[in-house]
């Protein structure tokens, strides 16, 4: 029995639709490769354009319209009259037709994985890549859904609005935006030397601790350089002692006294996958094994494209659209950092300049910043000069600290609102502190 052609079911759906307008004009919204007969596809081809006409399709009309491929389309449209009388079952032999449908394209995939897989010019992540598309492709679902079920998923949000929700540990940020919701991608972009792998990193302890499991992928940082930025926030030692190993006796015990508080973080780091698929395997892996909170991506540029891509702004832009499937599939949310282009880093003028960048600076691709659900910028503004302003005040309390004065931006939030506001960035000791003049 050959379980990817079903002839019969093929003769039904057309001899139903030839029958039933309604029926037909379902049947023309059906993919060109789901019929695997030559006579059924040409009587599916002749059917979708009567209908694009407005005209009825019947035993008369398909055979007339059929005769335009060349087809000899009598036997074949009486035999589906006879088995397609019954326009209550045409969901059955939709079912039936699209199941077929599904086996072919995953036989196909599996004999392109299989010839692939024994070829050693074949890279495997792409072939991989190429049969996880044929699976999304093979579903034959709806793409669409009626008001009832748009209902119920109104209904589900709500009751689950505070589910799978993560906040960030910067309280201004959860304010405004709630934290981050799962599902969705949220970019956080800055300039090089600003900080936004230490704010992802502080990002990501707090989920860790309060919420759930936490994923780093880190393409800049090994283990050690990561875990010294979490350890010098957790323990308050100075990471630049750490980093250059001259600690004093006390600092040595405040780290050794934090070593238990970090073991017990569920926070695991990924420094080798490097490309969206492997970004998947770590995160389904984690998922299934302890579950998942939250996905830390650093950063989008460093990434490679599963595919092959005619150039790089078009393997970033994929990159990104794989990054908001990967959230949307898992059902997480992802923080993906991106950095800017050097236009971000001079005025109009084309001189240097403190400017704050603008979203469409993010560093080869402009898809970022419409795949984003929501973006942030964090950057380190001009020393103000206006006494007595709250920017002027949060500068110099940051000043007398010995802190570094930063304004993170939500430029973009799908969800709700927009804004900005101060942090006070303590840098030797990778700390962050909301500065709360509430200015959105």
């Amino acid at each position: 029995m050959d379980t990817t052609r079903n002839r019969a079911a093929e003769l039904a759906i057309i001899g139903t639709a030839m029958q039933d307008k309604p029926c037909a004009v379902n049947l023309s919204a059906l993919p060109e490769d789901a019929f695997a007969h030559p006579d059924t596809a040409a009587a599916h081809r002749a059917i979708k354009r009567l209908i694009a006409r407005g005209a009825v399709p019947d035993l008369i009309t398909v055979s007339d319209e059929m005769r335009q491929d060349e087809a000899e389309p009598e036997m074949m449209l009486v035999d589906a009259m006879q088995q397609g009388f019954i326009p209550s079952l045409y969901g059955q032999y939709e079912a039936l037709l699209l199941e077929s449908r599904k086996r072919r394209i995953l036989l196909s995939a599996g004999t392109a994985l299989v010839q692939g897989a024994t070829n050693p010019g074949e890279s495997m992540d792409a072939l991989t890549s190429s049969a996880l598309e044929a699976l999304q492709s093979s579903s034959g679902s709806m793409a669409s859904t009626d008001m009832r079920h748009a209902l119920e998923a109104l209904m589900e949000a709500l009751e689950s609005s505070g589910k799978g929700r993560c906040t960030t540990g910067i309280a201004e940020l959860d304010r405004l935006t709630g934290g981050f919701r799962g599902g969705k991608l949220v970019v956080l972009g800055a300039r090089p030397g600003v900080g936004k792998t230490a704010l992802a990193l502080w990002m990501a302890v707090h989920t860790a601790r309060h919420t759930g499991p936490v994923l780093i992928v880190s393409l800049e940082m090994d283990e050690a350089e990561l875990m010294t930025r979490i350890a010098a926030s957790e323990s308050g030692v100075d990471v630049q002692a750490m980093e250059t190993g001259k600690l004093e006796s006390d600092e040595w015990d405040r780290l050794t006294a934090s070593y238990g508080e970090l073991d017990r973080l569920p926070i695991r780091i990924a420094t080798r996958a490097t490309t969206p698929l492997q970004i998947r395997r770590e995160a389904a892996a984690m998922q299934s094994r302890q579950g998942l909170a939250m996905i830390v991506v650093d950063y989008i540029q460093l990434m490679r494209a599963d595919g092959r891509h005619q150039s790089r702004y078009e393997e970033v832009s994929a990159i990104s659209r794989e990054l908001k499937r990967l959230a949307m599939d898992l059902g997480v949310p992802v923080l993906a950092l991106t950095q800017f282009n050097r236009n971000s880093e001079t005025s109009v003028g084309g001189k240097a300049e403190k400017r704050k960048p603008q979203m469409s600076e993010a560093k080869e691709s402009g898809s970022i910043e419409q795949d984003a659900n929501m973006f942030l910028i964090q950057w380190a503004p001009p020393v103000p000069t206006d006494q007595g302003t709250d920017a002027w005040e949060d500068y110099h309390a940051c000043e007398i600290n010995g802190w570094e004065w930063q304004i993170l931006s939500v430029d973009k939030n799908r969800q709700g609102r927009t804004g900005f506001f101060s942090l006070a960035f303590d840098k030797p000791h990778m700390r962050f502190m909301c500065l709360d003049r509430r200015n959105t």
